[in-house]
């Protein structure tokens, strides 16, 4: 994200004046400066919660003139995954699947929790977009058909 204002006064010449620069109305950053000021910072999306996001910039030179401007980006960093069906099983069983994780300059990508009939089982991080995973990589084993109930 990139910012910069100009500052002048009305016979044209230079004025001091300042930026202020908000993210989702919390102040993330400015600068001021003599004739122009400037302020940069890299934004992770990864990182960042899903939905809208508005970015505000105001600038105010020393003579009391302001003027602002808003810009909204959405972030969707809801990851695709699928779950291969083993069918029919008796006894102990493996079941597995893919899924692909949107970058994140974090120090994962994503993560999958396993969940069967609503218990929870485990969960597994990756650290790559793209993982197949199975119930064996996620709990270190295989998932007993005779606890669960029929259906």
């Amino acid at each position: 994200m990139r910012a910069s204002a100009a500052f002048t006064k009305d016979d044209g010449s230079a004025a001091s004046g300042s930026l202020a620069v908000y993210h989702d109305g919390g102040y993330i950053g400015g600068d001021s400066g003599y004739g122009s000021a400037s302020w940069s910072t890299s934004l992770d999306g990864g990182i960042m919660s899903q939905g809208g996001h508005t970015f505000k910039v105001s600038a105010c030179a020393s003579g009391g003139g302001c003027a602002s401007s808003t810009a909204t980006i959405t972030i969707d960093n809801t990851p695709e995954v699928t779950i291969n069906s083993p069918g029919q099983v008796e006894g102990a069983f493996d079941f597995s699947g893919s899924a692909t994780f949107k970058e994140s300059s974090t120090s994962y990508e994503g993560r999958i929790y396993v969940y069967v009939d609503g218990s929870y089982h485990g969960y597994k991080t990756y650290y790559t977009t793209s993982v197949s995973w199975s119930y064996f990589d996620i709990t270190g084993r295989k998932l007993d058909a005779g606890i669960l109930s029929q259906g």
